[in-house]
Protein backbone atom coordinates (compact mmCIF):
# COMPACT_ATOMS: atom_id res chain seq x y z
CA UNK A 1 0.00 0.00 0.00
CA UNK A 2 1.28 3.45 -0.79
CA UNK A 3 0.42 6.73 -2.42
CA UNK A 4 0.60 6.86 -6.19
CA UNK A 5 1.12 9.67 -8.64
CA UNK A 6 -2.47 9.06 -9.78
CA UNK A 7 -3.70 9.95 -6.28
CA UNK A 8 -1.61 13.12 -6.27
CA UNK A 9 -3.01 14.06 -9.69
CA UNK A 10 -6.56 13.42 -8.44
CA UNK A 11 -6.05 15.84 -5.52
CA UNK A 12 -4.72 18.46 -7.95
CA UNK A 13 -7.62 17.85 -10.36
CA UNK A 14 -10.19 18.34 -7.58
CA UNK A 15 -9.11 21.98 -7.43
CA UNK A 16 -8.51 22.39 -11.15
CA UNK A 17 -4.82 23.12 -10.51
CA UNK A 18 -2.69 23.06 -13.65
CA UNK A 19 0.35 20.78 -13.61
CA UNK A 20 2.57 18.53 -15.64
CA UNK A 21 4.00 15.18 -14.69
CA UNK A 22 7.58 14.08 -15.34
CA UNK A 23 7.16 10.29 -15.38
CA UNK A 24 10.93 9.65 -15.52
CA UNK A 25 11.52 11.44 -12.20
CA UNK A 26 8.11 10.56 -10.72
CA UNK A 27 7.30 14.20 -9.97
CA UNK A 28 4.40 16.53 -10.53
CA UNK A 29 5.28 20.17 -11.29
CA UNK A 30 2.90 23.07 -10.77
CA UNK A 31 2.97 26.80 -10.16
CA UNK A 32 1.02 29.09 -7.88
CA UNK A 33 0.42 32.83 -7.71
CA UNK A 34 1.77 34.50 -4.56
CA UNK A 35 0.92 37.78 -2.89
CA UNK A 36 4.39 38.77 -1.64
CA UNK A 37 6.96 36.22 -2.81
CA UNK A 38 8.68 37.00 -6.10
CA UNK A 39 10.69 34.44 -8.05
CA UNK A 40 14.09 35.15 -9.62
CA UNK A 41 12.32 36.79 -12.59
CA UNK A 42 10.44 39.19 -10.30
CA UNK A 43 7.10 37.43 -10.84
CA UNK A 44 4.61 36.65 -8.06
CA UNK A 45 4.91 32.95 -8.80
CA UNK A 46 6.07 29.91 -6.84
CA UNK A 47 6.96 26.69 -8.62
CA UNK A 48 6.12 23.59 -6.57
CA UNK A 49 7.30 20.04 -7.19
CA UNK A 50 5.61 17.05 -5.60
CA UNK A 51 7.57 13.81 -5.55
CA UNK A 52 6.32 10.35 -4.64
CA UNK A 53 9.23 8.38 -3.13
CA UNK A 54 9.92 5.02 -1.55
CA UNK A 55 7.12 3.19 -3.31
CA UNK A 56 4.54 5.73 -2.19
CA UNK A 57 5.57 5.69 1.46
CA UNK A 58 7.12 9.17 1.39
CA UNK A 59 5.84 12.36 -0.21
CA UNK A 60 7.92 15.52 -0.75
CA UNK A 61 6.64 18.97 -1.64
CA UNK A 62 9.34 21.50 -2.51
CA UNK A 63 9.86 24.83 -4.20
CA UNK A 64 13.07 24.57 -6.26
CA UNK A 65 15.29 27.62 -6.20
CA UNK A 66 13.03 29.46 -3.80
CA UNK A 67 16.10 31.66 -3.46
CA UNK A 68 19.64 31.47 -4.78
CA UNK A 69 22.56 32.63 -2.65
CA UNK A 70 25.84 31.48 -4.17
CA UNK A 71 28.54 30.07 -1.89
CA UNK A 72 30.81 32.85 -0.68
CA UNK A 73 28.14 35.53 -1.22
CA UNK A 74 28.15 38.18 1.52
CA UNK A 75 24.56 37.33 2.47
CA UNK A 76 24.88 33.55 2.91
CA UNK A 77 25.21 33.76 6.68
CA UNK A 78 22.17 36.05 7.02
CA UNK A 79 20.07 33.85 4.73
CA UNK A 80 20.99 30.73 6.71
CA UNK A 81 20.21 32.49 9.99
CA UNK A 82 16.88 33.68 8.59
CA UNK A 83 16.10 30.09 7.58
CA UNK A 84 16.93 28.86 11.07
CA UNK A 85 14.72 31.56 12.60
CA UNK A 86 11.84 30.74 10.26
CA UNK A 87 12.24 27.05 11.01
CA UNK A 88 12.10 27.80 14.74
CA UNK A 89 8.95 29.95 14.41
CA UNK A 90 7.05 27.75 11.97
CA UNK A 91 6.00 24.16 12.01
CA UNK A 92 5.73 22.09 8.85
CA UNK A 93 8.21 23.82 6.55
CA UNK A 94 11.92 23.02 6.21
CA UNK A 95 14.58 25.08 4.50
CA UNK A 96 17.30 23.34 2.51
CA UNK A 97 20.55 24.85 1.22
CA UNK A 98 22.74 23.27 -1.47
CA UNK A 99 26.20 24.64 -0.73
CA UNK A 100 27.44 23.53 -4.16
CA UNK A 101 25.33 25.89 -6.26
CA UNK A 102 23.56 28.16 -3.76
CA UNK A 103 20.06 26.75 -4.26
CA UNK A 104 17.90 27.51 -1.28
CA UNK A 105 14.53 25.80 -1.23
CA UNK A 106 11.52 25.37 0.98
CA UNK A 107 10.14 21.88 1.50
CA UNK A 108 7.54 19.86 3.33
CA UNK A 109 8.11 16.14 3.74
CA UNK A 110 5.42 13.66 4.69
CA UNK A 111 6.35 10.12 5.73
CA UNK A 112 3.25 8.05 5.03
CA UNK A 113 4.76 4.61 5.59
CA UNK A 114 1.76 2.25 5.49
CA UNK A 115 -0.93 4.97 5.57
CA UNK A 116 -2.95 6.30 2.68
CA UNK A 117 -2.60 9.97 1.80
CA UNK A 118 -5.74 11.93 2.67
CA UNK A 119 -7.17 15.01 1.00
CA UNK A 120 -6.57 17.00 4.21
CA UNK A 121 -2.90 15.92 4.51
CA UNK A 122 -2.21 16.73 0.87
CA UNK A 123 -3.71 20.21 0.98
CA UNK A 124 -2.17 21.07 4.34
CA UNK A 125 1.28 20.29 2.94
CA UNK A 126 0.72 22.04 -0.38
CA UNK A 127 -0.95 25.19 0.94
CA UNK A 128 1.31 25.30 3.99
CA UNK A 129 4.37 25.37 1.75
CA UNK A 130 2.96 28.11 -0.47
CA UNK A 131 1.68 30.22 2.44
CA UNK A 132 4.84 29.98 4.53
CA UNK A 133 7.12 30.87 1.60
CA UNK A 134 4.88 33.82 0.81
CA UNK A 135 4.77 35.05 4.43
CA UNK A 136 8.55 34.82 4.90
CA UNK A 137 9.47 36.67 1.70
CA UNK A 138 10.23 40.01 3.41
CA UNK A 139 12.66 38.36 5.83
CA UNK A 140 14.55 36.47 3.12
CA UNK A 141 14.59 39.42 0.73
CA UNK A 142 16.03 41.61 3.48
CA UNK A 143 18.71 39.01 4.31
CA UNK A 144 19.65 38.61 0.64
CA UNK A 145 19.79 42.35 -0.02
CA UNK A 146 21.48 43.56 3.16
CA UNK A 147 23.33 40.59 4.65
CA UNK A 148 21.46 41.15 7.93
CA UNK A 149 18.42 39.55 9.56
CA UNK A 150 15.17 41.24 10.49
CA UNK A 151 14.44 40.80 14.18
CA UNK A 152 10.75 40.00 13.76
CA UNK A 153 8.96 36.95 12.51
CA UNK A 154 6.50 37.26 9.59
CA UNK A 155 3.41 37.54 11.83
CA UNK A 156 4.96 40.33 13.89
CA UNK A 157 5.81 42.22 10.70
CA UNK A 158 2.12 42.13 9.70
CA UNK A 159 0.68 42.67 13.18
CA UNK A 160 3.00 43.88 15.97
CA UNK A 161 0.39 42.87 18.57
CA UNK A 162 0.36 39.22 17.41
CA UNK A 163 1.94 36.74 19.80
CA UNK A 164 5.24 35.32 18.59
CA UNK A 165 5.00 31.66 17.60
CA UNK A 166 8.17 30.78 19.50
CA UNK A 167 7.30 32.81 22.62
CA UNK A 168 6.92 30.77 25.72
CA UNK A 169 9.38 28.09 24.70
CA UNK A 170 11.48 27.24 27.69
CA UNK A 171 14.88 25.66 27.68
CA UNK A 172 16.02 23.86 30.76
CA UNK A 173 19.68 23.06 31.26
CA UNK A 174 20.15 19.37 31.94
CA UNK A 175 23.00 17.05 32.59
CA UNK A 176 23.60 14.62 29.74
CA UNK A 177 21.57 11.45 30.05
CA UNK A 178 18.10 10.10 29.36
CA UNK A 179 15.29 12.61 29.60
CA UNK A 180 12.46 11.71 31.98
CA UNK A 181 9.06 11.37 30.32
CA UNK A 182 7.59 14.12 32.51
CA UNK A 183 10.32 16.66 31.70
CA UNK A 184 9.56 20.02 30.09
CA UNK A 185 10.28 19.46 26.42
CA UNK A 186 9.69 23.04 25.32
CA UNK A 187 6.09 22.84 24.15
CA UNK A 188 5.36 26.36 25.40
CA UNK A 189 2.52 25.41 27.74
Amino acid sequence: MGTTMDQVKAFMDENAFKYRVDEDRNVLISGFVTEEYKDEDGEHHLRVVIRVDEGGEYLSFFAPKTYVCRPGHASVRAVLETAARMHWCRKLICWEYDHRDGEFRASVNLPLEDSLLTHQQFHRCLHGLIDLVDKSYAQFKHALDTGTCLDSDPDEARNPAAPTAGKGRRRVARKPGPMPVTADIGLGE
